[in-house]
């Protein structure tokens, strides 16, 4: 593919980080490219086996009994996950069907995972090495070949997804922006706990314990105090989900779509203007 050539007296790092490198046109193709990946495999068919199946089992039964508390499937307790996954699945399927089938309706939940994962590992790339790897970063994801047989299925998994990215970008923010950036830590580890179980908040927390101690970014006030409110945030979203598990179905597709997860990505060309506001409310 030709690439335009370093203006005078422009060095080849330099041409590197141009904003000229991805263009107006270049910008949207890649856009497009990731819409269509996001968008394959999500509607036009019934569940697949194993993990989509038992998804949307779950998600339906929720839909019948107008209830997201204490999952179920075939009418017995289902208790192998946390119930988010199902929760998101539910809601979509109640606020999207019709005009989709139950099961198109209820893998759009998968879409917006998806859709949210590579806005959050872009504003990652962006706040630690500029906007020059934010392309980068999306495309090594969505080529990763693990996801080309899972990316398309509701799963726990999906959403655990979701929740590390959230935390991850979290750990970045958190140099420049210590508040926002332990929030977004502890809604990620809140969100990974009703994703996974204990298993995801694991993880988020042996990252925070090995960053300080792998690069000298993170050995600051700034990262202690984001990750003192991270472990509040992350009480506070967890309870918050708990508390909500016993709100109708029905409440959750009228008001989670519109209100309770609201997301704003702005990725300009320099870190330090990077803003990323995200309120998650997961009610069902």
């Amino acid at each position: 593919m030709a690439t335009l050539p370093p203006a005078d007296g422009e060095s080849d790092d330099e041409a590197f980080d141009s904003p000229r490198r991805f263009g107006p046109w270049k910008q949207f193709g890649l856009t497009f490219l990731c819409a269509v990946w996001v968008i394959l495999g999500v509607i036009g068919h019934d569940p697949w086996k194993t993990q989509d199946a038992l998804s949307f089992g779950v998600a339906l039964d929720m839909i019948e009994r107008d209830s997201g508390l204490a999952p179920r499937l075939a009418d017995e307790p289902y208790l192998d996950n946390p119930p988010l996954a199902y929760w998101l699945a539910a809601g979509t399927a109640v606020a999207l069907s019709p005009p989709l089938s139950l099961p198109d309706a209820a893998r759009v939940a998968a879409a917006l995972v998806l859709a949210l994962s590579m806005l959050l590992l872009a504003a990652t790339a962006t706040e630690l090495e500029g906007a020059k790897y934010r392309w980068t970063t999306v495309l090594l994801f969505v080529g990763s070949v693990g996801l080309w047989e899972r990316a398309h299925q509701m799963s726990p998994e999906l959403v655990l997804m979701l929740a590390v990215a959230t935390a991850q970008y979290g750990f970045a923010l958190a140099l420049r922006r210590p508040i926002a950036g332990g929030a977004l830590v502890g809604i990620g580890c809140g969100a990974s706990f009703l994703a996974v179980g204990l298993n995801g908040p694991a993880w988020i927390a042996l990252a925070a314990i090995v960053l300080p101690l792998a690069s000298t970014r993170w050995r600051s006030r700034r990262y202690a105090a984001a990750s003192a409110l991270a472990l509040q945030s992350g009480t506070l979203s967890l309870n918050g989900g708990t508390v909500a598990a016993g709100t109708p179905v029905q409440s959750f597709a009228s008001t989670a779509l519109s209100v309770g997860l609201s997301t704003s990505v702005s990725l300009p060309r320099t870190p330090a203007a990077v803003t990323v506001s995200t309120t998650s409310s997961f009610t069902l």
